[in-house]
């Protein structure tokens, strides 16, 4: 028997060069195709669920196991962080990194370009600013998703220059952290924080409660990655705090500096 996808000789039932099944008659019957289904949904919730399950309530597990080899029982880090961008393009709750143009001002380095930019487009367009802003928004708002992903390596760059970083840590090792280090940001931010807001709503808690969500849930991010980096470095507490606070510095230039500035950049140039 010979592999119908790639002709190299079959031992068993699964190609050694392609690990294609071997093909039969057999599996075109009706019961075949609803067994593949089947495996691939209870496969799917066994490895997303136990992925899940990792992230959430034992920082560094995913990071520290994948990096060591363990990763059949994982669904792979960067295919559960676009799933989630995916599931948050699909079905958003809050506008995530985007913001009204008339924000985009207040970029302390740029103000003044951005200012310009403005005007420009505004007069080139022949329209006002309010007209802009809310084609800006429209936009931005779809462009600002997709470029979730530019946080994957702004944030592996951040995580390389930290103090614990060693040569022996390829790059590859700090880019997992880095997705799962996203992963929570993107869990916390667009799906947990939206469905307790729905919540509050819901029992008819009062608005001042409802703010208290942002500093709780800041402090709760600043814990888990304590507890992340203590377990994927093996450092003391003390240690793991500091540099937990050098992180979120950059981590906020980042995300509220860089990322914005770069997606006004973009959007303002697709209009």
């Amino acid at each position: 028997m010979t592999c119908t996808n790639c002709n190299s000789k079959m031992v068993g039932k699964f190609c050694h060069n392609c690990g294609q099944k071997q093909f039969s008659e057999s599996d075109k019957d009706i019961k075949s195709f609803f067994s593949e289904a089947f495996h691939f949904i209870t496969h799917f919730e066994g490895t997303f669920f136990t992925t899940l399950k990792a992230v959430l309530f034992e920082p560094g597990k995913l990071s520290v196991d994948y990096c060591n080899g363990i990763r059949k029982k994982y669904y792979k880090p960067i295919s559960f962080f676009m799933l989630l961008v995916v599931l948050y393009l699909l079905f958003p709750f809050m506008e995530g990194m985007n913001m009204q143009m008339k924000y985009y001002k207040s970029l302390s380095f740029s103000g003044n370009t951005i200012t310009q930019q403005i005007q420009e487009k505004a007069a080139a367009l022949q329209i006002s600013e309010e007209a802009l802003s809310e084609i800006f928004h429209q936009k931005s708002e779809k462009v600002s998703k997709v470029l979730l992903f530019l946080l994957l390596p702004f944030t592996a760059i951040i995580i390389a220059l930290l103090p614990p970083y060693k040569r022996k840590n390829r790059f590859y090792d700090i880019f997992i952290l880095s997705t799962e280090i996203n992963i929570i940001v993107l869990l916390q931010i667009f799906f947990i924080i939206p469905f307790l807001y729905f919540l509050f709503i819901q029992f008819g808690i009062t608005k001042d409660s409802q703010d208290a969500i942002t500093p709780i849930s800041g402090m709760v991010f600043a814990f888990y990655l304590i507890l992340i980096f203590r377990k994927f470095y093996q450092i003391k507490w003390l240690f793991s705090a500091i540099i937990t606070l050098v992180f979120l510095f950059l981590y906020a230039i980042i995300t509220q500096v860089v990322y914005k500035f770069l997606l006004f950049q973009i959007v303002i140039q697709l209009i």
